[in-house]
């Protein structure tokens, strides 16, 4: 009897071993020091570096752009009822804002890069930073959702599913501390 009961514990704790092995396979989550990163916060880290990468792409066309046109001017043909003088004026203003343009989408990649560096690092000061961001981008489409604005419920919706994410879940605030 004391055999079989034996047998059955080392069967019962290699069927335990082998589960913790598989679970552990396949959370989605690394390891920074010694907490795991949430797999929300993982993917919402993933998303800020996914954006960096579509605002550098596009200021570095803006600016491109301005520096084409300050190099070889285009003109625009404006109708007949613009003055001549508004039209020479607003090719005038393109180039400027074409480069101001893009040095604004080059200082948000870097500005996105470190909060997002900073959540996959587990840094408190992001989470505060995205909370406030996602709030204030909430608050922004609900008044666009009552302008009139309907194509804005689907970022209304996911800001504050990143908001109430980052504010309530407990494992993140214990991934945070």
């Amino acid at each position: 009897m004391a055999k079989k009961a034996k047998k059955t514990r080392k069967i019962i704790r290699k069927t335990t071993e082998a589960k913790h092995e598989v679970e552990k396979s396949m959370k989605p989550e690394r390891v920074v020091g010694k907490k795991q990163i949430p797999a929300g916060v993982m993917i919402i880290a993933i998303m800020g570096f996914i954006s960096c990468a579509i605002f550098l792409i596009g200021g570095i066309i803006f600016i491109l752009g301005g520096i084409i046109f300050s190099i070889n001017p285009i003109t625009i043909e404006f109708p007949p009822e613009i003055p001549a003088q508004i039209a020479s004026a607003m090719n005038q203003v393109l180039v400027p804002a074409l480069f101001i343009m893009g040095l604004i989408l080059v200082i948000s990649t870097l500005i996105i890069f470190f909060i997002s560096r900073g959540l996959w690092r587990l840094k408190n000061w992001a989470r505060i930073t995205v909370i406030i961001l996602s709030v204030l981008m909430a608050v922004s489409a609900f008044f666009s959702i009552m302008g009139g604005e309907l194509k804005s419920l689907l970022g209304l919706a996911i800001n504050v599913i990143v908001a109430a994410y980052l504010i309530f879940s407990e494992n993140v605030k214990n991934s945070f501390s």
